[in-house]
């Protein structure tokens, strides 16, 4: 008898654990097809994807099946989100959830049909008691589409234990035709605290990843680097038959022959699917660098899906540290180390990273630079003039980065003083990358809150010391207390919450002009900078609307995220309009006073239609702050308000009356509002022959 694997034998204890007296025979939950077109685990904007999708070819219609015998626990019909979906309830107390349908089981259709019709609104939720609506292993559901504004038809399908641990559904044993190895692109290595560099940068920094054979990769040239710093891998899998690309299931991290990481895709609570910013690299993603796996475990990462189940896991430190306790990392001896990451699929396909980290101090990486010292001539005899000078900061994380550019060599290093609040506060200490060129850091505390004035002091080739100060209003937030941070102009407050963030952040608010295109804006734009640290819940945007037209009456906040402004909340709060984020975006103030447009009415003035299926829609559309839902909207017939199905990606409102309409001349009246009150009407009359 063969003796089992050690990866079979993982999987059978997952299968006893996880999904006690549960049949490994589960019926796969549609016959659309068994392509995965997304995979557990995997990137969203804000979310990490808690299911599978499973391809249906561009089609809506085919069955959706229960996976084992149960009841319907909870079905749930919106026009966004999930759409149409089934919480079912297995006979092992697991909960199936199948989403985007286009239509139910009948003997759940007729439930669905009677609560929005005693209602009177289509977005209906409801819950159903043990046994109410049962069915057995395979029975029909629902049958797949599009429903919730997903666009392309497929089933997003969940799996969720009692306890409300979402489970990636290929552990109940499901067989996915697969031979192809993810393909890999990118390593980036990240500095983690104050003193740490990449290659001579307190920057992250991309490492390319060369193909040597096909499932093989080596990291293009050496990682030099030191203090603490985290890998992160840029990839992609695929399976047989589709062309998506999916997320990677499993990475491990090996240095110097030990495994130090391992990110497994498998299971995790539903509280924590919004941490998606823990388990890839925020900053690199902010920047359109792309999506980076993080190969270590931050002390604030609370996933499960990470192990060594310690802080610092897989984080590499050179020798002493910062003195902040990571029980998981591993201290690296200066010099070179082998560094080997698998990154595997959910069926087994591996490709493979070899590469070298060497663990060098700031001063060897940048080298040796010589200054010849104030009163030398080596500029143009007669035509000495003092160096144009480039100044830049950054905030990142709990460090203030200092670039010191000139156009002509200086006499020696800078010195850059520091100011709080009109007190000394320190030095920002700079290593020369040239005569030219100057990089430095400086930790911030939590009294780092205030005016902050840094002053540069440099000698010129000839001649006296200069000197060049610069101002900034600088925030702290901490994680327990939060904080608030705002514009110079007074017009913009954020507010952050308790919790709002995952450790202490520092930054500004910048102000820039609108653009000219926009009348109706306040005339400037607000973002917190930096704008690429994570956020664990939602912060407040509070603008002054006093100096709009009509004392900012209508007036909303607008946020803008991939090159476009978009409504984000209109409440008023005294002087001023207030919107929740769950992203730093740059927000502005806009005042709408267009009405929505009413596109399209059907039927049309004076039509003939018949009664027996009669289809009535209204296509409106509304560009500024929007018609989000039928509280928005209304459509009666005959002084009876009718249950309208909507589709966000048409902006169409539809229906089908259930009875055939009666012979005759029928009427239409169509209102629809915006969210500050603009409003449109139509009304058109038809016959039915």
């Amino acid at each position: 008898m063969p003796v089992p694997t050690r990866n079979q034998l993982i999987l059978l204890l997952i299968s006893v654990v996880v999904f006690p007296c549960f049949s490994q025979n589960a019926v796969w939950p549609t016959d659309a097809s068994t392509i995965l077109t997304s995979t557990f685990g995997e990137y969203r904007f804000n979310h990490l994807h808690g299911g599978i999708d499973v391809k249906t070819w561009g089609h809506s219609g085919y069955k959706a099946l229960a996976i084992d015998s149960g009841w319907v626990e909870r079905i749930a019909v919106s026009p966004f989100g999930y759409g149409r979906v089934v919480y079912f309830r297995t006979r092992t107390n697991l909960t199936a959830v199948y989403a985007h349908l286009s239509r139910f089981a009948p003997s759940i259709e007729a439930r669905v049909k009677a609560e929005q019709k005693r209602l009177v609104r289509f977005a209906v939720d409801m819950s159903f008691p043990p046994g109410l609506l049962p069915f057995r292993k395979g029975e029909i559901l629902a049958y797949t589409g599009s429903s919730g504004g997903t666009g392309a038809p497929h089933l997003h399908f969940e799996l969720r234990d009692e306890n409300e641990k979402m489970i990636n559904p290929l552990a109940l044993g499901y067989s996915i035709e697969d031979n192809l190895a993810p393909l890999l692109s990118w390593l980036s290595v990240t500095p983690l605290c104050a003193g740490s560099h990449v290659d001579g940068e307190f920057t992250a920094k991309r490492f390319r990843l060369i193909k040597t054979k096909s499932k093989s990769y080596r990291l293009a040239g050496e990682v030099t680097c030191w203090g603490d710093v985290g890998l992160s891998l840029s990839g992609f899998d695929m399976v047989n038959g589709c062309p998506n690309r999916l997320g990677l299931y499993r990475v491990r991290l090996h240095v110097d022959g030990a495994e130090v990481f391992k990110m497994e895709c498998q299971s995790f609570p539903l509280e924590q699917i919004r941490e998606i910013d823990m388990h890839t690299e925020c900053r690199l993603n902010r920047h359109g660098l792309g999506v980076f796996h993080k190969l270590y475990k931050e002390v604030e990462n609370t996933l499960t899906f990470h192990e060594p189940d310690l802080p610092g896991a897989g984080m590499i430190c050179s020798p002493g540290g910062n003195g902040v306790v990571k029980p998981g990392s591993v201290t690296l001896a200066p010099g070179g180390h082998d560094i080997r990451i698998e990154a595997s699929d959910y069926s087994g396909n591996t490709a493979v990273i070899t590469g070298t980290v060497r663990m060098v101090p700031m001063a060897e990486a940048v080298g040796r630079v010589q200054f010849p010292g104030n009163g030398w001539t080596g500029g143009v005899p007669g035509k000495i003039r003092v160096p144009r000078m480039e100044f830049e900061k950054q905030i990142i994380d709990a460090t203030l980065v200092a670039r010191l550019k000139f156009d002509v060599p200086v006499s020696e290093i800078p010195r850059i003083a520091v100011r709080v609040n009109g007190r000394p506060f320190g030095f920002i200490p700079l290593v020369p990358k040239s005569t030219r060129e100057f990089i430095g850091q400086m930790l911030l505390l939590p009294s780092v809150d205030g005016v902050l004035v840094t002053e540069v002091r440099f000698l010129p080739e000839a001649g006296w010391e200069q000197c060049v100060s610069d101002t900034m209003r600088i925030f702290h937030v901490s994680r327990e207390t939060g904080g608030v941070m705002a514009s110079a102009d007074g017009a913009c407050e954020v507010v952050f919450p308790p919790g709002s963030v995952y450790k202490s952040i520092w930054g500004t608010v910048k102000t820039e002009a609108d653009s000219r295109t926009n009348p109706g804006r306040l005339g400037k734009i607000y973002s917190v900078m930096p704008d690429d640290f994570p956020l664990k819940n939602k912060i407040q945007v509070l603008i002054d609307a006093s100096s709009l037209a009509g004392n900012g009456d209508r007036a909303a906040v607008f946020a803008k995220r991939l090159g476009a402004f978009s409504f984000q909340g209109a409440q008023r709060r005294g002087k001023s309009v207030t919107a929740w984020l769950g992203a730093l975006m740059p927000v502005t103030l806009a005042r709408d006073t267009i009405q929505p447009a009413i596109a399209r009415v059907r039927p049309g003035q004076g039509k003939h239609v018949r009664g027996k299926n009669a289809m009535l829609s209204v296509r409106f559309y509304d560009g500024q702050t929007g018609t989000p839902d039928e509280d928005h909207y209304t459509v009666l017939l005959d002084s009876t308000r009718l249950v309208m199905e909507y589709n966000p990606l048409s902006h169409t409102a539809f229906c089908v009356p259930d009875e055939p309409l009666a012979r005759g001349r029928h009427r239409l009246d169509v209102v629809v509002r915006d969210r500050v009150g603009n409003t449109a009407s139509a009304q058109r009359t038809f016959f039915v022959d």
